[in-house]
Parts: structure tokens; C-alpha cells; sequence
């Protein structure tokens, strides 16, 4: 992969070429999608020698959102455009931006349970319990039996099952108020429904 590159002059000679491809009107996910890659690498170069690396990460957001704009629903294993804005949004502590890909995200992906629950986690800390269920509740559909996994990964257990493993989740997080408990108990009935 070109942005791999630990040449500085091999990742500018990428760059240029790449802007000169979309300034004679190309116009597709890859050109877009490793332009967006080999600014990315240029501007985590920058930031790890102790430069200014704003312009880069810039340039980086614009052109992974246009190779979103291109193909929406690319949602490869890891390397698509989602994936690369949640680390920058992360790495530049833009909250806003990184809760706002991550619902993006799961609107497309729709077996994606660890982005659900990291989702349930943030609305649970911003007191948005009503989205906070609604994520659970999305997750007990992905995983059904095969327990939950807590945010950070560790709890899976035989003992407790789809609604029962998020309520100890919710639990394992931090105690909650029964205004918490009282929505989750209508997803706890629709799903001993089924």
C-alpha cells in the first residue's frame, strides 16, 4: 500500500499524483479512499515529529467523507472510511463527530454488536437512556445467545443470556436509578416474548 510507505518523498509523489488523478475528474471510492489514507499517514507523521498536522488531518476528513459519498455502504472488515474517521475524530477529541460516525456506522451495519455497545455505553454516560435501550436492545438480536460482552470486552459467560447478560452489564458499568431499570424492563418483556 502506497500510504505504508516510510518514505516521506514516496508518500508526497502518492499524494500528488492522487490530487492530479481528481483534478482531471476522477472520481471513484479508491482514489478518493487512498488519497484520504496517504494524507492520513502524512499527518500522523507530522503530529509524531512534533508539527503541525491540522492541514493533513484535514485534508484526511474531506476525502474520506468524499469516498463515503462515492460508496455509503462500505463497510469492509477494517479498512474503510468509517473506521479511519472514528480514529481521527478519537485521536482529536471530537466527541461530537465521533458519536455522530459511530451512529452512522451502525445505521449500516447491521450485525455490528461492538459499536452498539460501545454506543450504549456513551448515551448511558450522556443520561440518554432511551438510546441507550434501544442499542441493547439491537445487540440482544446480534447476540442472542452467546452472552454479552461489556464495552470493554471482557464479561462472556454461560450463565447469563440476551436480556439477563445486558442487565448485568448495565450493573457492571455502574449502579443505575429505576428510571434506567423501568425502560429496560419493556425490552426484558418483548424479549421473553419470543
Amino acid at each position: 500500500h502506497v500510504w505504508n510507505n516510510k518514505r516521506p518523498a514516496r508518500l508526497a509523489k502518492a499524494i500528488e499524483a492522487f490530487e492530479k488523478a481528481l483534478e482531471l475528474g476522477t472520481d471513484d471510492y479508491g482514489t478518493h479512499f487512498t488519497l484520504a489514507r496517504c494524507y492520513h499517514q502524512a499527518a500522523q507523521k507530522s503530529a509524531a515529529a512534533g508539527k503541525e498536522a491540522k492541514p493533513e488531518f484535514d485534508k484526511a476528513v474531506a476525502e474520506y467523507l468524499q469516498a463515503r459519498r462515492v460508496f455509503p455502504r462500505a463497510i469492509y472488515k477494517d479498512d474503510t472510511p468509517t473506521k479511519y474517521l472514528l480514529e481521527i475524530y478519537k485521536e482529536r477529541e471530537q466527541p461530537e463527530k465521533y458519536v455522530a460516525e459511530l451512529e452512522y456506522l451502525v445505521s449500516i451495519a447491521e450485525s455490528d454488536f461492538p459499536h452498539r455497545m460501545e454506543l450504549a455505553k456513551i448515551y448511558r454516560q450522556e443520561g440518554k437512556t432511551d438510546k441507550m435501550v434501544a442499542m441493547l436492545e439491537q445487540a440482544i438480536w446480534i447476540e442472542p445467545v452467546g452472552g454479552m460482552r461489556s464495552v470493554e470486552g471482557g464479561l462472556r459467560t454461560k450463565t447469563r443470556r440476551g436480556p439477563e447478560a445486558i442487565s448485568f452489564w448495565l450493573m457492571r458499568e455502574k449502579p443505575f436509578t429505576s428510571s434506567v431499570c423501568q425502560p429496560f424492563a419493556t425490552v426484558r418483556e418483548s424479549h421473553e416474548k419470543v
